[in-house]
This record gives C-alpha cells, sequence and structure tokens, in this order.
C-alpha cells in the first residue's frame, strides 16, 4: 500500500524519482526501492516524503486519503 501511494502521488505530481530524491535527500534507487516495496522509510524520511508530495502523512500511510479527524480518533474509529 504505501509503496502504491508512493508512486501514485509522485505520478500525479508529475515528479521523476530523480526529482523526489532530490528534494527528500535520498538516492533515486532508495525512492525506487520504495516504491517496488523493498525499503521502509523511518519516519523521518516519510515526513520528508509527505511534504516533498505536499501531501499528509496519513495520505502515505493509511488506505484513507483525507487526514484522520480528532473525533474519529477519540471514538476509536
Amino acid at each position: 500500500m504505501f509503496c502504491e501511494k508512493i508512486f501514485t502521488i509522485r505520478m500525479e505530481k508529475k515528479l521523476s524519482r530523480r526529482e523526489l530524491a532530490k528534494k527528500v535527500g535520498v538516492s533515486q534507487q532508495f525512492i525506487q526501492q520504495l516504491e517496488k516495496g523493498k525499503k521502509n522509510p523511518s519516519l523521518d524520511t516519510a515526513v520528508k516524503l509527505a511534504h516533498a508530495l505536499d501531501c499528509t502523512l496519513d495520505r502515505l500511510l493509511t488506505d484513507r486519503d483525507e487526514p484522520v479527524k480528532e473525533y474519529e480518533i477519540q471514538e476509536g474509529r
């Protein structure tokens, strides 16, 4: 799921792997490994990916496209 999200959002933003890697501060090969599900990013790298892709961590890490609302967390949804 995470690997597919990175690829999908990168395509939406019309970014190459090289451009995304430069924004995040990682290698192009690392982005490729993330997209293929061969590597997992650290939390710090995930935050940088979200920032570079101009999206929330919720969108990258879950199957939701909208951020989790505070009342959903409190009610355990």
